[in-house]
């Protein structure tokens, strides 16, 4: 039964409205949405009186209600579709959308190596037949901050004992915020690392990088990416300049040279991640239920970094370009 209104009432404090932005919904449609729930069965022309509306606005703001299934016109009378139910879908149908962004923001976010490397190949030439340079102690180090900030892709360290000398603080500092922005870090040390484990090293793989050791690690080399290498003029010895090298063939040597010693290296007792596979497992169920990142971050404890870390680390451990198909690929490897 229609009820008369008896003159126009106070509209809702502002502070109570605009819960519903994430629906798409104007503060003052907010408003007038909460009119019709309580004020069902009106004509169009008759909800203005309670908030001060046009008949103009009025109207235009019925019809994004109306567009949303929020509520329905009928006979120029207004009335409400049950919200338990309309906002429901509402809601799933958002939280389905935000789910695809976060999957298409990551393979985004996967696609910034290789770009960044297409803009590195336009800097400096053709990476197939570009030169090798050869700098000062001193200046290394400015060249390896820019390669860092410059270059994409994982990186990858020799560190016989790189953790002392001039620019290391630097450098270590720098690699962290690399690995806190997601980017993958990995590090070779000698076993007498762990006598000592200084801080910044411990730094490094509290935020994420990965580290091994060998008996011995002949000399010192970083690679970025597929963009560029540093290693000492003389291999082995810390003397003389560094070698910059950005020759894409020998680049590749350098990491399939780094690579070849990592499978020969060990995981040091007590510094592997903790519960590294139920963490896995977690993670990909949770992708695989449609959670994203900061629903995730709230499951498991951790910050929201460490989550997009961790999420962009499985995409590439699973040859993965979506959630969905990291999903599949787990199953199919057992991993749930």
């Amino acid at each position: 039964m229609s009820t008369t209104p008896t003159g126009p009432e106070t509209p809702l404090a502002p502070d109570s409205l605009g819960r519903l932005r994430a629906l798409g919904l104007h503060p003052r449609t907010e408003e007038l949405y909460r009119l019709v729930l309580t004020h069902g069965g009106q004509p169009i022309d008759r909800l203005g009186e309670y908030g001060g509306w046009t008949l103009a606005d009025v109207r235009r703001r019925v019809g994004d209600l109306v567009a949303l299934r929020l509520i329905r016109v009928s006979a120029g009378t207004v009335t409400a579709e049950p919200p338990e139910l309309a906002l429901r879908e509402l809601v799933q149908a958002e939280a389905a959308r935000l789910v695809e962004a976060q999957t298409a923001l990551s393979e985004v976010r996967m696609t910034i190596p290789d770009l960044i490397a297409d803009f590195r190949a336009g800097q400096h030439g053709n990476p197939e037949t570009g030169g090798l340079e050869t700098v000062t102690r001193p200046e290394s180090i400015k060249v390896m901050v820019d390669l860092m900030l410059r270059t994409g892709g994982e990186m990858v360290f020799l560190r016989p004992d790189q953790w002392v000398g001039d620019g290391a603080r630097t450098l270590d500092e720098l690699v962290v915020e690399q690995l806190a922005s997601g980017r993958a870090s990995r590090a070779l040390y000698p076993v007498d690392v762990l006598d000592e484990l200084p801080a910044r090293v411990r730094a490094r793989l509290e935020a994420g990088e990965q580290l091994r050791v060998l008996p011995h690690v002949d000399t010192r080399l970083v690679v970025f990416g597929t963009d560029a290498a540093v290693t000492t003029e003389h291999w082995g010895s810390p003397r003389g300049g560094r070698l910059v090298v950005r020759h894409r063939g020998l680049v590749h040597a350098l990491r399939a040279l780094f690579e070849a010693l990592w499978d020969r290296a060990v995981v040091p007792p007590g510094l592997g991640p903790a519960a590294e596979d139920d963490e896995r497992r977690q993670l990909v169920a949770l992708m695989l239920q449609g959670a994203i990142d900061q629903q995730i971050a709230r499951a498991t404890g951790v910050s929201l970094r460490t989550v997009r870390r961790r999420v962009a680390a499985v995409l590439a451990d699973l040859g993965a370009t979506s959630r969905f198909g990291a999903g599949v690929e787990a199953a199919r490897r057992g991993w749930l």
